[in-house]
């Protein structure tokens, strides 16, 4: 430690404490500050400059108090002119001991208590002794620390993913580093041990990599990934013991800390197996934008000009790419990273105002269609309506974004997840992520993880084919798995793909006519017989393994599918791949319907779920004997759900040909539902319907129309299954 080294720590400290003025304390950043005063201390100590030691304890005591009575100080600004003398006292010690090499004689420094002079009064523990004592008294600090360890341990595994594949890339190190040294400095701030321990730990070994000293490699990857599950782990349990639910999980990390020390001791034993990096050349080698002959032939001749030329730069001046190729392999090489302006908001509040608009929605649409106001002929009451269904709407899509979060850090979590089923599979596979900044409701993330999980599952076990046997089909041997992501009409789609062997059409039609699931695979298209995958029970793996196989997991994926409002296609073909395409609404509080009229009633079918509108000719309607009324459309026979029976109405017209007929998709069959009028397309906000109604078959929600009145929204599925509990064998003329 030197003088210099010293002194850019205080400058970064006076930085710091312009930071924690201007967020008024928030936990997280309080913590940095005391870990770099840690620092201070200890650099203060191997330089034997005992006043500039003494000054920056005294400073750590003041900043601890004004964290723990931040609501009852007074003066804040009088704290924070202390704390910046005390800064000030510090650099001055450190500048005189450079200049003169004298250790300056000890002043009195900064009062320890923050409202009045005297030593800091005792602090009470708090009451989670199993983790250490922590020392506060308001649990708030405890919550912010638990939010904002589990976001920077996200970030972490984000950015380890983007590590292993740029080892070389400082950016990505001090990105991984930087969280750890955070979660450490609270912890310790909080008396949380066995965390604050743990982090340091994991924080000395990518000090290391940052200093060169070890290389970036897979094992090293393994253990700093493992090292964040225990932190996850650690920091779930202190959240179950504040809410009291005594749900904890055994997070043992003694084989961790024995991996590390082993690498401490020689790390030359994990450096066999280095992370690949792709090169800017073999990048566009990999793109065909390159030949690999003549990549070879200009590097060999950047090598030889003094100074050596950059790749790129031999590459654009020899006319082998263009200035905006090489720019896009630089892009793909580093993830670049941006920061947005941002503030915390309770999640609860945000809801609430979203509610809120959905009524003033519903009110805005209730005035617009009020009789009074449509036959009222005043110019300027027209002008203020539409002016106000303006700012409504746009109020709406405000509101609604507030909700919008991008999908990358779901994402990130597959790559996660590839990584380790690929390791468990003894298979080769790479993951690519496409449309990470494309949003999602906040409330739809955790909702969509768990099919998403089944999927890759899927992918990897099923789809991606061992090693052997790729390079024996003439292909790669590692694997692919494509997620990507953008929206389309309304809707986020998100699809899978696997380059793997593709599904086998025969054997899932005869596994489905061998479980009775289907009498017959006669007649079946391929998107029929794929459809079949989702049915509870059906599973073609010749074996049941750790990740897949056992007939679960396909229906799970349909269920939460369908719970969302969404659907999902298969598209796949044998020996080159599947594709899964999911597709949801973009929001869970709002849906793009179809109202309909079935008498006096009005009805809402949800669009995702519509095929077809037609009338019918009176020739394709027949009664088929053991299968009821039927309705042929492009040539298959569909069933007829008339409305009107199930929900005994008095309908306007019972012919199908004189009526509507609606063609609508349930889980894996379609059918037609008999209505008398199409209203119109229309957005409407989901309202629940109680307790006491949520269970009815048929009906999944309501909405209030323009005219005040409650439309019920349709559930296909549920129809199905109440129109096949009834099911007649006479049609009803």
């Amino acid at each position: 430690m030197d003088t210099d080294s010293l002194m850019n720590e205080l400058d970064e400290l006076a930085t710091g404490l312009l930071i924690l003025d201007s967020r008024t304390v928030d936990v997280m950043t309080a913590g940095k500050f005391l870990n770099d005063l840690e620092q201070i201390i200890r650099s203060a100590g191997a330089l034997n400059l005992s006043p500039l030691q003494d000054a920056a304890r005294e400073l750590y005591r003041m900043l601890e108090r004004v964290v723990i009575d931040y609501d009852d100080i007074k003066d804040h600004e009088a704290v924070f002119s202390r704390l910046e003398k005390g800064i000030g006292r510090m650099q001055e010690i450190a500048r005189t001991f450079r200049k003169t090499g004298e250790i300056p004689a000890a002043e009195a420094g900064p009062e320890t208590d923050p409202q009045a002079g005297g030593e800091a009064p005792q602090v009470k523990a708090g009451p989670y002794p199993a983790e250490g004592e922590i020392v506060m008294q308001d649990e708030s600090l405890v919550k912010d620390f638990i939010v904002e360890s589990l976001e920077y341990i996200n970030e972490i595994e984000v950015n380890i993913l983007n590590l292993e594949q740029n080892p070389e890339d400082k950016d990505f190190i001090n990105a991984i580093f930087r969280p750890f040294h955070s979660i450490k400095g609270v912890a310790g701030f909080l008396n949380l041990e066995k965390i604050r321990d743990l982090a340091h730990s994991l924080e000395n070994a990518l000090d290391r990599v940052r200093n060169d000293e070890w290389p970036v490699t897979t094992q090293l990857i393994d253990i700093i990934l493992d090292g964040a599950d225990s932190l996850k782990g650690m920091i779930g349990n202190l959240k179950s013991r504040m809410e009291g639910s005594g749900e904890e999980v055994n997070v043992d990390v003694t084989d961790l800390m024995k991996r590390l020390k082993l690498m401490e001791e020689d790390p030359s034993k994990y450096s066999a197996a280095p992370a690949k990096v792709k090169k800017i050349g073999e990048i566009l080698v990999d793109e065909g934008v390159v030949e690999p002959e003549a990549l070879e032939k200009v590097l060999e001749d950047a090598s030889r000009k003094d100074p050596p030329k950059r790749v790129g730069e031999a590459l654009i001046e020899e006319g082998k790419a263009t200035p905006k190729q090489v720019s896009q392999a630089l892009r793909k090489q580093a993830t670049q990273v941006s920061d947005a302006a941002s503030i915390r908001v309770d999640t609860r509040k945000l809801d609430d105002l979203v509610n809120m608009v959905g009524e003033l929605v519903i009110t805005q649409s209730m005035i617009r269609q009020s009789p009074s106001v449509q036959s009222n002929t005043e110019r300027k009451l027209f002008r203020d309506v539409s002016q106000m269904t303006t700012i409504t709407s746009e109020l709406q899509r405000i509101s609604m974004s507030l909700r919008m979060i991008p999908i990358k850090q779901t994402f990130q979590r597959m790559s996660r997840l590839v990584r380790d089923l690929s390791k468990t599979a003894g298979k080769q596979v790479n993951i690519e992520l496409v449309g990470e900044d494309t949003e999602i409701d906040r409330n739809m993330v955790e909702e969509i993880y768990n099919p998403l999980v089944h999927l890759i599952r899927n992918s990897v076990d099923h789809g991606i084919e061992p090693p052997k046997d790729r390079a024996a089909a003439g292909k790669p041997e590692a694997g692919l798995i494509k997620l990507k992501a953008y929206h389309r009409g309304g809707h986020i789609v998100i699809e899978i793909f696997d380059d793997g062997r593709g599904l086998n059409r025969e054997k899932i039609a005869d596994k489905a006519v061998k479980n009775g699931l289907i009498e017959s695979k006669e007649g079946m298209s391929d998107q029929d017989v794929y459809r079949l995958i989702f049915m509870p029970g059906l599973s073609t793996a010749e074996k049941v393994t750790d990740v897949s196989g056992r007939g679960v997991g396909m229906d799970v994926v349909k269920q939460a599918v369908d719970k969302l409002r969404g659907k999902i296609e298969v598209e796949s073909v044998p020996g080159r791949g599947t594709t899964f395409v999911t597709s949801f609404p973009l929001t869970m509080a709002i849906i793009d319907g179809m109202i309909v009229r079935v008498g006096q009633e009005r009805y809402i079918i949800p669009t995702t779920a519509i095929r077809q509108l037609l009338r019918p000719n009176q020739e394709s309607f027949n009664s088929v004997i053991g299968k009821g009324e039927v309705v042929s459309i492009r040539g298959k026979l569909l069933p007829l759900v008339r409305l009107y029976d199930l929900f005994d109405i008095d309908p306007e017209r019972r012919n199908p040909w004189e009526a509507i007929v609606v063609v609508v998709d349930g889980e894996t069959r379609s059918k037609c539902l008999l209505v008398d009028e199409i209203i119109g397309k229309e957005e409407v906000v989901i309202k629940g319907l109680g307790d006491s109604l949520k269970t009815v078959k048929g009906v999944s929600g309501g909405a209030i129309m323009g005219d005040g009145s409650v439309g019920l929204i349709l559930d296909p599925e549920g129809l199905f299954e109440l129109s096949e509990s009834r099911s007649r064998t006479a049609p009803a003329m």
